[in-house]
């Protein structure tokens, strides 16, 4: 699943430039990921799985979360759920970006994520 996913998006030549970058960095920490989490479940015995459980579910439901948010980014292009993905994903990979702009940038994208395009459209008038 994870690995068909992440190849769709390295693929994806119908997004907007932005997205298809975004699509290529997204797969590329999933892999990461997913190849660990993976790795750790078919290589360790019984009582390593055991006293690494929670480390590894948490993992896992990371991996789950990432593609259930990319393919809804990817589906219909929505610039809250691309920026909500983006958001998820980027934590994890420690590429958050900081600065004055960067804040600011991030409170117009919170205030899509939260009240939609629509609400930015009524504040204007």
């Amino acid at each position: 699943m994870v690995s068909i996913a992440t190849e769709r998006w390295r693929r994806n030549d119908e997004t907007f430039s932005k997205s298809k970058q975004l699509c290529h960095a997204w797969a590329k920490q999933l892999g990461i990921v997913w190849t660990d989490v993976r790795c750790n479940i078919e290589l360790l015995n019984k009582e390593e799985l055991l006293s690494r459980g929670r480390i590894l579910a948490k993992e896992l439901t990371w991996v789950i979360c990432s593609v259930l948010l990319a393919e809804d980014a990817l589906s219909d292009g929505d610039a809250a759920s691309i920026e909500v993905c983006e958001r998820w994903i980027s934590k994890r990979g420690g590429h958050e970006q900081f600065g004055l702009n960067a804040a600011l940038k991030s409170a117009e994208l919170d205030y899509l994520v939260v009240y939609g395009t629509h609400a930015r459209a009524m504040a204007q008038l």
